[in-house]
């Protein structure tokens, strides 16, 4: 599984391009019964604002023009009609679901740790605007303070704010004059 594929937003053009040259390489392997069964995941729209921004797709040949492999080519316009055009949206699991991935990870915790993990009340905790993955997190997070220290106590999630404002230059000065000053 390749996770977080719109990270290539941040790639030059000829990266993102050699990138999509390695994905259609994958789906290449795919399509001819290798066995393997590349996913690769990516946030909603994505892919396409980053198409939008960068335009990949009008400066293909014109980037790859001196590439020396005809195949190269072939292989990137693979990869870009696979992130494009074979895309299968993911649903949030229903409750029921999300118990079966619970008792699946406490199972494997389990195992892993030749341990019994008990119960934990956070798996019955209506999980609104909660991940998946922050789900797992919590669980074994719990599941180590169980194992290590007997019980987990209460665990507060706080939620933490990310401010992205920028500061200015006058800003991060007055900072540091008066941190001098303490």
């Amino acid at each position: 599984m390749f996770d977080e594929v719109e990270r290539l937003a941040y790639f030059p053009r000829k990266q993102r391009i050699e990138a999509y040259r390695a994905i259609g390489w994958w789906r290449r392997q795919a399509e001819q019964g290798s066995g393997i069964y590349p996913v690769f995941a990516f946030t909603p729209g994505a892919i396409d604002e980053m198409w939008r921004k960068y335009q990949d797709d009008r400066y293909l040949d014109e980037t790859l023009a001196s590439s020396l492999f005809e195949e190269h080519e072939d292989l990137a316009r693979h990869g870009l009609d696979l992130l494009a055009n074979c895309r299968i949206p993911l649903k949030e699991p229903d409750d029921e679901q999300l118990q079966r991935i619970y008792y699946a990870i406490r199972e494997l915790y389990g195992r892993a740790y030749d341990w019994a993990p008990p119960d934990t009340p956070s798996a019955q905790e209506a999980r609104a605007f909660v991940s998946v993955r922050s789900q797992i997190r919590r669980w074994i997070t719990e599941f180590d303070l169980n194992r290590v220290y007997g019980r987990a106590g209460e665990i507060v999630d706080e939620g933490l704010i990310m401010d992205t404002t920028e500061l200015s230059e006058d800003q991060i000065a007055s900072d540091d004059d008066d941190s001098a000053a303490e």
